[in-house]
């Protein structure tokens, strides 16, 4: 048996796209230009000396992202605006997401959130924060006999 994690905003995000794109086929937008509210995905990586935690942020300006950090909670949010572009025809398929994008996490009680450094390349977001001295796990000698 296979276990699968089950994200059911997820399948109801899918099968609302799906819909969309069915009437787009035929030239109508039900729905008006709309945009979700959309997590970011994002990884997190526990290093020997740091904690980083990476967003993926394609396109978006890196003026426009906010990073905070309060009481242990880091949030990045941002608005990726949709570009105006004319075109002579319509839209076919249409993925690339416009909209705001929120996520907060939180942050292990080992990390300086303090000292934290951050960069943005290539449309991703790393911020590392370093863990704190007292708080690193420290090895115990085993004495034999």
């Amino acid at each position: 048996m296979v276990l699968q994690r089950w994200y059911p905003r997820t399948r109801i995000r899918q099968t609302d796209e799906w819909i969309d794109r069915f009437w787009r086929g035929f030239g109508l937008q039900p729905y008006g230009e709309y945009s979700f509210h959309r997590p970011l995905p994002l990884d997190v990586v526990d290093e020997d000396e740091h904690v980083a935690v990476s967003a993926s942020l394609p396109g978006v300006n890196p003026d426009a992202v906010e990073v905070t950090v309060d009481d242990g909670v880091l949030r990045i949010k941002t608005e990726a605006s949709e570009e105006h572009e004319e075109k002579d025809g319509r839209y076919l398929i249409r993925e690339r997401r416009t909209g705001s994008f929120d996520r907060s996490v939180r942050l292990p009680a080992t990390v300086d959130a303090d000292n934290a450094e951050s960069k943005y390349e290539h449309g991703v977001l790393t911020v590392r924060f370093p863990k704190r001295e007292e708080k690193k796990a420290k090895k115990i000698e085993i004495k034999v006999g």
